[in-house]
C-alpha cells in the first residue's frame, strides 16, 4: 500500500512539471508573437509616415519622420525590442503667424498685456464673516465684472482692486514653441504662446476667422488673438450651459 502512494505522488510530481513546461512554451511563444506583431504594425506606421516622394521639399522639410528602437524589459531582463516612428512637426507658413483681427473683440486691449481679451484683476474687500480683509484674483474682460464676481461671493465694500500681469511664458514652453519653428510676437504672455503652439500642432496655422471669434467674445469667452478654431470651440466648453447654448445657436458650427 505504502508504495502504491508513493508511485502516485510521483507520477503527480512528473504530471505537473509536463503541464508547466508546455505552457512556459505556451507563454514564451505567445510573447514572441506578440512582441512580433508589434515590430511590424510600427514598421508598417513608420512605412506609412513616411515622407512621400510626390511631397514637396517644404513639407519635407517641415514634418521630419525618425525611426526609434527601444528595448522590451520583463523584469532585469530585455526580451524583445519595438520599433516605431516619429513625426516632428514644424510650422510650415514662413514668419510669425497671424493673429485675429483686434475688430473681432471691439478693439479690446487687455490692461493686464498680451493679446488676451480679457485682464487679470486683484479684489480686495470684507469678508462679512469674518470680518476681515480678502483677496481674490479674477481673469475678467472689465474691473467691473470683477467687482460683481467678488459681491456673487459675498465680499463687501470698501474694495480695492489692482490689474495684475498676464502669466508670462515659461522657459519651457518658449523652448518648445521655438522648435516648432514658432516666431514669439512681443509682449506675448503664457496664453498667447500656448495659442500658438496648438495653432502649429494642429495644423491651423490660418487665423480663426473674425465672426466665430467675434460670437465667442460676445459669448464671454476667454481667448487669445491667436487661438485657433479648434482651440476657441474647446475653450466655448468652459461656458456657463445658458451662454453655451446661445454659443452653439449663432451656427457657429457652419461658420
Amino acid at each position: 500500500m505504502i508504495i502504491f502512494f508513493v508511485v502516485v505522488f510521483c507520477l503527480a510530481i512528473c504530471g505537473a512539471v509536463i503541464f508547466g513546461m508546455v505552457v512556459g512554451i505556451k507563454e514564451g511563444t505567445a510573447e514572441r508573437k506578440y512582441y512580433k506583431n508589434r515590430r511590424m504594425k510600427a514598421r508598417t506606421a513608420y512605412s506609412s509616415n513616411r515622407p512621400n516622394k510626390s511631397f514637396s521639399e517644404k513639407e519635407e522639410e517641415n514634418n521630419k519622420t525618425i525611426l526609434e528602437r527601444r528595448t522590451v524589459y520583463r523584469g532585469d531582463k530585455a526580451i524583445g525590442s519595438v520599433t516605431f516612428s516619429v513625426t516632428e512637426q514644424h510650422q510650415k507658413k514662413d514668419g510669425p503667424l497671424e493673429p485675429v483681427s483686434p475688430d473681432a473683440i471691439g478693439g479690446y486691449v487687455s490692461p493686464s498685456g498680451g493679446y488676451i481679451n480679457y485682464a487679470r484683476f486683484q479684489v480686495t474687500g470684507i469678508k462679512p464673516s469674518t470680518k476681515r480683509r480678502n483677496t481674490r484674483i479674477y481673469e475678467t474682460f472689465h474691473e467691473e465684472d470683477a467687482l460683481n464676481q467678488a459681491r456673487a461671493e459675498g465680499f463687501v465694500e470698501p474694495f480695492e482692486v489692482k490689474v495684475l500681469p498676464a502669466e508670462p511664458p515659461s522657459d519651457r514652453q518658449l523652448s518648445y514653441a521655438r522648435n516648432l519653428g514658432a516666431t514669439i510676437p512681443e509682449g506675448a504672455c503664457k496664453q498667447d504662446v500656448s495659442a500658438i503652439i496648438d495653432r502649429i500642432v494642429d495644423e491651423e496655422e490660418d487665423p480663426v476667422e473674425e465672426k466665430l471669434a467675434k460670437i465667442a467674445n460676445d459669448c464671454g469667452v476667454k481667448f487669445s488673438r491667436y487661438h485657433g478654431r479648434t482651440q476657441i470651440m474647446n475653450l466655448a466648453l468652459s461656458l456657463p450651459p445658458e451662454e453655451y447654448s446661445r454659443f452653439l445657436h449663432l451656427d457657429v458650427k457652419n461658420i
